[in-house]
């Protein structure tokens, strides 16, 4: 069978995101249409053929991408061959620029319709990228409303649809369940550390948090560790050796959201969600050396958290390589739970109402989705 919409999503919310919106697109589409590509669980489950799992093409940072090359350009050839033989009407890639948009120049033309959600970070460094994204895909969905008047300055048929975090935190379950679920005492601060879902943000700040709970284990509190739900058994097996003082889940990130009262957060999508639901957490990272150096000389932005970012001022501190020391970590926690209050459901509500307002509220999904049908409408339209 050919035709249909092909997916490529290359790491954990990546896949989320697209999965929401394939959701969405369901009810707008006919029952026949193939949906197949680069994916998670998330997809799958969301009815895509899941042909290639995006745990084997997922790297980040310039040492990773150096000793894993060979593998990353062999599965761009993949993934390039698969849209080659089942000539999907619409190819849809979902951020993870460093893979995508090679892919992109290598279909543009040979598929009909090239789109790209979730635009790469052009306004923090390689701004060249915004030209490479207009001139190898034919439209482009927009999650930060910035985006748009960059894109359409130079032409682009751009569309700013909102940021998708404000419909994934909508499935979070309330406080007190979330407690209940995770069986924490109501009479302990729970605080949850999150080490990121890609195997070499794992590698560098696993030793990071386990210095931190040394610090933390004996404060009576209640310790979480949320690993991502398709981490490898031995990454498993090891930290859960390594952090006996915490609960170690895998998955169930809004749970973990929702339950805990502060958290530690590597940056990325996670800190968003994270403020859109108001808790209180601080963002931090730690990359390989070489690309620490790049970053110090060509990254334009003041700040790396998403919620920092949107809204131009610190609303999460931030601990960045070096900064992002154990005992600094562990003193931020300590400082904030001070004053903690065992009141369920208390959040930062100016936090949240700061992120909400400026990401335009929920919804996202569903306009992404309905820019898709009429991406493949117009496809299918032209080739009858």
């Amino acid at each position: 069978m050919t035709g249909g919409l092909m997916i490529v999503a290359g790491e954990p919310s990546g896949d989320t995101i697209a999965a929401h919106a394939l959701r969405e697109l369901k009810p707008l589409v006919s029952q026949d249409l193939p949906v197949f590509g680069v994916g998670g669980d998330e997809l799958a489950a969301a009815g895509m053929d899941l042909c290639h799992h995006y745990r084997d093409i997922a790297v980040m940072g310039v040492a990773d991408v150096i000793r894993t090359l060979g593998r990353v350009l062999g599965a761009i050839r993949q993934v390039e061959a698969l849209a080659r033989e089942r000539k999907p009407d619409v190819l849809l890639l979902v951020d993870f620029p460093g893979f995508n948009l090679r892919l992109a120049k290598r279909l543009h033309g040979i598929v009909p319709r090239v789109v790209y959600y979730i635009s790469p970070k052009y306004w923090a460094w390689k701004r060249n990228r915004l030209h490479s994204v207009i001139r190898h895909t034919d439209c482009q969905l927009l999650i930060f409303p910035f985006e748009e008047a960059d894109y359409r300055k130079l032409g682009a048929p751009a569309e700013y649809v909102g940021h998708p975090v404000l419909d994934l935190v909508q499935q979070a379950p309330v406080h007190s369940d979330a407690r209940l679920k995770l069986g924490l005492r109501p009479d302990q601060p729970a605080v949850a550390l999150f080490p990121g879902s890609r195997s070499g943000e794992l590698k560098r700040h696993l030793p990071v948090l386990q210095q931190c709970v040394t610090m933390l284990e004996d404060m009576e509190l209640q310790l979480i560790l949320q690993l991502p739900a398709g981490v490898d058994k031995t990454t498993a097996e090891d930290a859960e050796y390594r952090f006996r003082a915490c609960r170690v889940i895998r998955g169930e990130v809004y749970t973990v959201l929702s339950a805990v009262d502060v958290a530690l957060v590597a940056s990325g999508t996670l800190s968003l969600e994270a403020a859109a639901l108001g808790l209180p957490h601080l963002v931090y990272y730690k990359i390989d050396r070489l690309a620490w150096q790049l970053a110090k000389l060509f990254v334009r932005l003041r700040y790396v958290s998403p919620a920092n970012i949107v809204a131009e001022r610190e609303l999460v501190p931030e601990f960045l390589q070096d900064d992002a020391s154990p005992t600094r970590m562990a003193n931020w926690v300590l400082k904030r739970l001070q004053q903690w209050n065992p009141a369920p459901g208390v959040v930062d509500a100016s936090l949240r109402d700061t992120v909400t307002q400026v990401l335009g509220g929920p919804g996202a999904s569903k306009r992404a989705a309905e820019a898709l049908f009429r991406e493949l409408k117009e496809t299918r339209n032209g080739q009858s």
